[in-house]
């Protein structure tokens, strides 16, 4: 007998979710990533994860030049019967726009991102938004972590 899904809180914020959240950086066709298949490709792996009982759904506005959220937004919209079925998570930080604020974690950015994603998802709100941080140590924390006796890199 198979089990069925688990669903879990997510965090704080009240929402439950399959515990198995879908990455869909795979999902829409563009030229930076020639591996990535198109809508009708991706349907039926998203239909078995729906039918399997998956409701949470990871992207970004940066995966496949916006395209991993155009299909992302249709499939869901086909595949649901409601909105209040599904969560998307989308991300924010990397360069989506020219300019010297077209990437990163300004507050022009963020919403100018969150705009255009929701646009692309066909959303009207964004539940879960992340931002992709990287965390850089300076030389001397990263000496301070080193053993005793490793060389220096």
């Amino acid at each position: 007998m198979e089990a069925g899904m688990q669903y879990v809180n997510l965090g704080g914020t009240g929402l439950r979710v399959s515990r198995v959240c879908l990455g869909m950086m795979s999902f829409g066709r563009h030229e930076s990533r020639e591996w990535a298949v198109d809508e009708g490709t991706a349907e039926p792996i998203v239909r078995r994860a729906v039918e399997g009982g998956i409701t949470f759904f990871d992207t970004a506005d940066v995966y496949n030049g916006g395209q991993s959220e155009v299909v992302t937004g249709r499939l869901l919209r086909k595949l649901f019967g409601m909105r209040e079925e599904y969560v998307v998570a989308t991300k924010v930080r990397g360069r989506t726009m020219p300019g010297e604020n077209g990437r990163g974690l300004s507050r022009k950015h963020v919403l100018a991102s969150i705009d255009a994603s929701l646009q692309r998802l066909g959303l009207v709100q964004l539940r879960v938004g992340e931002c992709q941080l990287r965390i850089q140590l300076s030389r001397r924390r990263h000496a301070a972590r080193r053993r005793p006796g490793t060389p220096e890199s």
